[in-house]
């Protein structure tokens, strides 16, 4: 489903194409073990071609939980065309770090 993998102070997740309510439980457990790691959390999204709202979400919780006060942060990036108009239907860009269009 998803990786993490640590590298520098960082995790990095790779989400899967498929973001729906079956993808949830993975994604919050990597997520979560992701943002215990301690340092930042870079996750791409490149792969994603369907995503629901429980998944964005999951995704927005784990924004908030990376704290950028610790010098922490959460990055989204390589965001398909279909994420980033559900993000932007649903007008999370701000929650999950990303600049309004």
């Amino acid at each position: 489903m998803t990786s993490l993998i640590p590298i520098s102070q960082r995790s990095k997740v790779a989400l899967p194409p498929v973001l729906d309510i079956g993808a949830t439980a993975d994604l919050k457990r990597v997520l979560l073990e992701a943002a215990a790691a301690g340092g930042g959390v870079d996750v791409d999204a490149s792969a994603v071609q369907r995503v629901t709202s429980p998944c964005l979400q999951i995704l927005v919780a784990a924004a908030q939980d990376v704290a950028p006060e610790e010098g922490r942060r959460f990055r989204l990036h390589s965001v398909p065309q279909v994420l980033s108009e559900a993000i932007e239907r649903l007008a999370l860009a701000q929650a999950l770090g990303m600049q309004e269009a």
